[in-house]
């Protein structure tokens, strides 16, 4: 790794520091084993049913996020069934994205400058004490999408807005150097050090970034030792080439295999996108990998026909062997899930409300009484 890192680390290792957690954070996450395989639930064994905020300084600046501290928000998320959140740092992805041509990035926070920091963690900070008022689990992901590396601003951005990526990843590391042990004794936190970091199949790891993957949980572990870590997170759970053995129960064999990684206390995280049309009985490969690890889905979307703007912007997202909802499928095989696409009060009103839980009422998979 760039040696930079190690300079960085003893300048600022003294703001490194664990928040002082009220009396009544919610216990740990566990995992159990159903009737279906291995999944990672609440303590009382039920599934977390979860929403994602994505936060971003330039939002944060513009105003965008001021609901998150509204209790009255935080209030209507328990009416609608959602027990957790993921808080999605989205930083990343902007430093990784610049318009086409362009050699700068879009507006995101350094987090190597002292004040971009204390800005970060403060929000961070708010955000897991508002969810332990709630009684709420917090799942902290590190968030690019396609790759993790720290970008490479030496060549133009491409056509899809992305910079390429150098080997090193200083940026990953200083910030789970940061969180981490911040939030190490926080019981109702857990962690997701990367977003769909390969493009985009589970056929497309490389033994770089295996060990990569490793290197970060054997760091987050060091920091936070009772922490859950939900690996993987990768965006399409159905292999290119299914024959070829590039599936997620393989991806998770070769971690602990290969590289070591300790599944005791760490989950195989999934994004059911995406499926290929021609694929018959896309859970199969959830199912299968439940049967040797623990698994959760850590975002999931609205199908694609259930668009209401004109952009289309859903991903393809529905639900699988002929469910409208992702959501159905994951409450059938007790699956722990985060939505996406629901975040400000607008959208929790419109999508969630009056999609999903619509939904859920009228086919009987509600999950409240």
């Amino acid at each position: 790794m760039n040696k930079i890192w190690f300079s960085i680390t003893a300048v600022f290792a003294a703001l490194v520091f664990t928040s002082t957690a009220p009396a009544k954070d919610p216990a740990r996450p566990k995992m159990i084993t159903n009737s279906f395989g291995k999944v990672l639930v609440k303590p009382n064994g039920q599934p977390m049913r979860g929403h994602s905020i994505s936060i971003r300084k330039w939002r944060y600046d513009r105003g965008d996020l001021d609901y998150l501290d509204d209790d009255a928000y935080w209030q209507r998320l328990t009416e609608g069934g959602l027990d957790a959140v993921r808080i999605a740092y989205f930083d990343p992805w902007a430093e990784a994205n610049g318009k086409a041509g362009t050699h700068t990035p879009w507006p995101h926070a350094n987090l190597y400058k002292k004040e971009d920091r204390l800005f970060v963690l403060g929000k961070m900070d708010r955000l897991v004490e508002k969810a332990a008022q709630h009684g709420m689990h917090v799942l902290i992901n590190y968030h690019n999408t396609g790759g993790y590396r720290d970008p490479d601003y030496s060549k133009p951005a491409g056509k899809d807005n992305k910079f390429e990526y150098l080997d090193t990843m200083d940026n990953v590391m200083f910030f789970w150097n940061l969180i981490a042990p911040r939030y190490a004794d926080r019981t109702h936190v857990f962690y997701e050090p990367l977003n769909e970091y390969v493009r985009w199949r589970p056929d497309n790891f490389t033994d770089k970034d295996y060990r990569d993957t490793a290197y970060l949980f054997n760091l987050i572990r060091k920091h936070a030792p009772e922490t859950h870590i939900c690996l993987v997170s990768n965006s399409n759970h159905v292999p290119a080439k299914p024959k070829a053995g590039h599936s997620l129960l393989n991806v998770a064999r070769h971690l602990r295999d290969q590289y070591q990684v300790d599944f005791s206390n760490a989950s195989v995280g999934f994004h059911p996108y995406n499926p290929k049309p021609e694929t018959p009985n896309p859970s199969k490969y959830i199912k299968e990998l439940m049967k040797e690890f623990a698994v959760i889905n850590t975002e999931q979307n609205f199908p694609i026909k259930m668009t209401d703007e004109k952009t289309n912007q859903w991903l393809d997202a529905s639900g699988l062997e002929g469910d409208l909802m992702g959501v159905q499928s994951m409450e059938k095989m007790g699956i722990s899930w985060f939505h996406w696409n629901i975040q400000t009060p607008e959208e929790l009103e419109k999508r969630w409300f009056g999609m999903v839980v619509k939904d859920a009422k009228e086919k009987g998979y509600w999950w409240r009484e």
